[in-house]
C-alpha cells in the first residue's frame, strides 16, 4: 500500500471524524435539544430586541470556560470552517454577511454541513505543496506555521466540539433534558 501524504492523512481525519462521530449522530437533532441550556450562564445564541442572532462571546479571560449549547457549538463550527476557508481559498476576511445563526437545529446544520463541505473541498483541491507552505498574514498568531499544523489545528477544534456536541445529546436523552437544573 502506498504510503499516505500528509494531506490525505489529514483529510482522512476530519472526514473521519465528521462521517462516524458527528453527522450520523445528528441527523435528527430536536431544536430542544439544539438550545438546551444544561446550566446557568450557558452561552448559546440568542435573538437581540433588534431581532439580531448572534452568538454569546467575549473575550474574558476565564478560569473555565463556559458551557455551551449545541446550537452554540454548532454556529462555532461553522465560523471557524467559514473563517479558514475564506482567508485561505478566497483571500478574505469574515464579514458579517457571511454568517447567520439561525434558531433551529435543521438550519444550524444545514449551515454547518454547507460550510464544512466547502472546506472538506477546498482542502481536497489544494496540493499536496500548499500543505508545507507557511500560513502567512492570514493567521496571525502563526504566520510561519505551515497550512498542514493549522489544518490539524481545525480538525482538532472540531473533533472537540463534536464530542461536546454528542456529550449534550446524550445528556438530554437520557433524563437531564428535563430536569430541574435550567431549560430554557
Amino acid at each position: 500500500m502506498p504510503e499516505q501524504s500528509e494531506k490525505d492523512r489529514l483529510i482522512e481525519q476530519l472526514s473521519f471524524a465528521w462521517d462516524y462521530m458527528f453527522w450520523n449522530y445528528m441527523n435528527d437533532l430536536s431544536d430542544a435539544e439544539y438550545l438546551w441550556e444544561p446550566v446557568n450562564n450557558c452561552w448559546s445564541i440568542r435573538e437581540g430586541d433588534d431581532g439580531t442572532v448572534a452568538l454569546d462571546w467575549d473575550d474574558e479571560e476565564r478560569e473555565h470556560d463556559p458551557v455551551t449549547t449545541i446550537a452554540w457549538l454548532i454556529n462555532h463550527m461553522t465560523s471557524f470552517f467559514t473563517d479558514r476557508y475564506l482567508k485561505h481559498f478566497e483571500n478574505r476576511a469574515l464579514a458579517p454577511k457571511d454568517l447567520s445563526f439561525p434558531l433551529t437545529a435543521a438550519e444550524g446544520l444545514a449551515n454547518l454541513e454547507k460550510a464544512y463541505g466547502r472546506w472538506l473541498a477546498a482542502l481536497q483541491s489544494a496540493s499536496d505543496e500548499r500543505y508545507l507552505k507557511a500560513c502567512g498574514e492570514a493567521e496571525p498568531y502563526y504566520p510561519e506555521e505551515p497550512f498542514a499544523s493549522l489544518v490539524l489545528h481545525i480538525n482538532r477544534e472540531f473533533i472537540y466540539h463534536a464530542a461536546e456536541c454528542n456529550l449534550l445529546r446524550d445528556l438530554y436523552n437520557n433524563g437531564l433534558g428535563n430536569s430541574k437544573i435550567h431549560n430554557s
